[in-house]
């Protein structure tokens, strides 16, 4: 899987199905990717470790490659699928969340 941040809030997640050989070396093939994004609502910061995450369940999105093409058509504009981005409020800690102290 792979993650992206996005405007202090959000996360973008790419998962790509693959099928390897049965020595488990070579890939073989692979499937439909599938992205997700979500809405970090609150970062807890805790002392030697990484921070507790808090997400907006409300604003998780599914998606697939279609509308993956549409997004990058538009210049990254992610209401081209119909999802509306905060871009101007950063969630506090959230670049520290994954940065153990």
């Amino acid at each position: 899987m792979l993650a992206l941040d996005l405007h202090e809030r959000y996360e973008l997640l790419m998962q790509l199905p693959v099928r390897f050989d049965s020595s488990n070396r070579s890939v073989i093939g692979y499937g439909e990717p599938q992205f997700y994004l979500r809405e970090v609502e609150r970062v807890q910061l805790q002392k030697g470790r990484t921070g507790l995450t808090s997400y907006n369940p409300i604003a998780e999105r599914k998606f697939g490659s279609a509308e993956w093409k549409k997004t990058v058509e538009s210049g990254g504009d992610f209401g081209a699928i119909g999802y509306r981005m905060i871009t101007n409020q950063p969630v506090a800690g959230f670049k520290d969340r994954k940065i153990e102290k």
